[in-house]
């Protein structure tokens, strides 16, 4: 962190986590106080809000959702919005975890991890990354390449649903059109 100067820091709770209100004080004001202390002056800060498991994720924290996707999604968001939205500290919210909720609900379905909780590695991280670079003030409508693997017809819904999730980074909007 003291390494060198740093435009922006992000922080996020574990995804087990992300979705327990409780698990969030008092440990994000000793982490940031660290943070801060460190990363010098002028640094902004942005939250990165995850996503909810699969369904049918055999990740162990899964039970405590009831082993319900959009159980953990709401959760995450009922928790980012009680801690985090308030905290002044935090400039941006990266909604990645509406994002990707958004994908799944309109063309994507539940496709977009590798083993049930990790992004996966095309669509998955690439929409999260979509998000950030939106978030932090970057102009998504210009993409125009994927990673490797992702067919090109994804393209304009992954852009739909990051510019979607900005808009309303606490509800699902699915108004993507499906590819092809």
């Amino acid at each position: 962190l003291a390494d060198e100067p740093w435009d922006w820091i992000t922080m996020q709770q574990c995804s087990a986590l992300s979705g327990k209100s409780g698990s969030y004080t008092p440990w994000l004001s000793a982490l940031f106080a660290y943070v801060r202390a460190r990363a010098g002056a002028g640094t902004r800060y942005a939250w990165h809000m995850t996503w909810a498991y699969q369904q049918g994720s055999d990740h162990p924290a899964f039970p405590d959702y009831g082993r319900d996707q959009m159980t953990m999604y709401r959760a995450i968001c009922a928790a980012v919005q009680a801690h985090i939205v308030p905290d002044t500290r935090f400039e941006r919210i990266l909604p990645a975890g509406t994002a990707v909720q958004n994908a799944r609900a309109g063309f994507a379905g539940d496709t977009l991890t590798r083993d049930g909780y990790h992004l996966s590695l095309g669509a998955g991280r690439y929409l999260a990354g979509l998000t950030w670079a939106a978030a932090l003030g970057l102009d998504i409508g210009r993409a125009h390449t994927l990673p490797d693997g992702v067919d090109a017809a994804w393209l304009p819904p992954l852009i739909r649903a990051a510019q979607d999730s900005l808009a309303a980074p606490f509800a699902v909007t699915a108004r993507q059109n499906p590819p092809g």
